[in-house]
């Protein structure tokens, strides 16, 4: 990260001595993080654990890349290549009953719908969303395994099935999957094998992880309460095992602020609305309340906190506002908090290949 990756110019490097970063790193991925919202609350003296960021470590601007879809991005983090390579190259995919595959659908919502209905009603043409086995460059869990260190990870975009690593692994799936099983009251474990390495269970049945409903989003005493069950089950089983283990390498991704259709929350005036709502704004407090938890139990590791995009308003033709933009969304933001990284530093330039520049 601090060196940029290959062929690039350095992201903002820090002058003078440093400590190399060694130990533990913790990768906190926050789907559609907006620093408008961030700038916002922190200015109104809320967000304390963002705001430690800017204070005590690196802080500024993710550059993100067009078009701005969920796992494109996400996989181009993970593996410091972008999606030619990666092989990641859309929201869903579509393996054609004769063979082949996958394809992938250019940005649209009108063919992508055509073709999830077809999958329905005749399903030639079947779409599943984007699998871990499609992707072609190693993940930055594989180099640390190939070094002969361990890594947890949780709920990464995407991860199934999940790679053959030392350490832990719960994939998009599993997380969606525990997740519901939490949301009935079911048993969180065993697990389908694809979604769990050796170790996770029968862990996440002894984790406190409270009943809540999925909606509306209400804040609660226990921040992780007031989140659907799959964020509870990757929150919780991230922060447990940070406690409770040393893994060179912990990472994880939740899609708490990935809030497009309710991006009128943040600014009503452009919706004909006089009151601001608070469900977004919630949601910043309580992902902000988590990642101290995080922190805590992080000790002595470096966090690396990433969005993959932020939001804005999107002004159509058909109608004056629609929402939040996904295709062609602002830059996310990176934060970059340790015992070797020096004080409100700024972090200008940063790319997403920046993130984990595996070769």
């Amino acid at each position: 990260l601090l060196t940029g990756g290959p062929g690039r110019t350095p992201v903002s490097p820090w002058e003078g001595p440093t400590t190399p970063i060694t130990g533990r790193v913790v990768l906190v991925g926050v789907d559609g993080m907006s620093e408008a919202v961030v700038d916002r609350l922190i200015g109104a003296g809320e967000l304390p654990n963002l705001a430690r960021f800017r204070r005590e470590g690196a802080w500024g601007p993710l550059r993100t890349h067009k078009p701005t879809f969920s796992p494109i991005l996400w996989t181009t983090m993970a593996t410091g290549q972008v999606p030619a390579r990666h092989g990641i190259r859309g929201t869903a995919e579509i393996r054609p009953r004769w063979g082949g595959g996958p394809l992938y659908l250019p940005p649209g919502r009108g063919l992508n719908n055509l073709v999830r209905w077809q999958d329905r009603l005749l399903g030639l043409w079947p779409t599943t969303p984007p699998l871990a086995s499609t992707r072609r460059s190693r993940a930055l869990w594989e180099i640390v395994d190939l070094h002969g260190g361990s890594s947890a990870v949780f709920g990464w975009w995407p991860s199934r099935p999940i790679d053959p690593v030392q350490g832990v692994m719960l994939s998009d799936f599993g997380a969606r999957d525990t997740g519901a099983r939490l949301a009935v009251g079911e048993p969180l474990c065993p697990l389908p094998s694809f979604d769990a390495a050796e170790g996770l269970c029968p862990g996440l049945d002894d984790l406190d992880i409270p009943p809540g409903p999925k909606r509306p989003f209400a804040p609660a005493a226990n921040p992780l309460a007031a989140l659907d069950p799959m964020s509870r089950v990757v929150w919780s089983a991230a922060i447990d095992r940070l406690a409770h283990h040393r893994d060179p390498l912990v990472a994880l991704y939740v899609h708490d602020l990935d809030t497009h259709w309710d991006w009128e929350d943040v600014e009503p005036a452009l919706w004909g609305r006089t009151a601001t709502g608070t469900d977004v704004l919630d949601r910043y407090r309580v992902v902000d309340a988590l990642l101290g938890a995080v922190l805590a139990a992080a000790d002595d590791a470096t966090v690396l906190l990433v969005s993959d995009h932020s939001m804005a308003p999107v002004f159509g033709e058909t109608r004056p506002i629609k929402t939040a933009s996904h295709s062609h969304a602002p830059p996310g933001i990176i934060g970059l908090l340790g015992p070797a990284v020096p004080a409100g530093h700024p972090l200008d330039g940063a790319d997403l290949l920046d993130v984990a520049p595996t070769t």
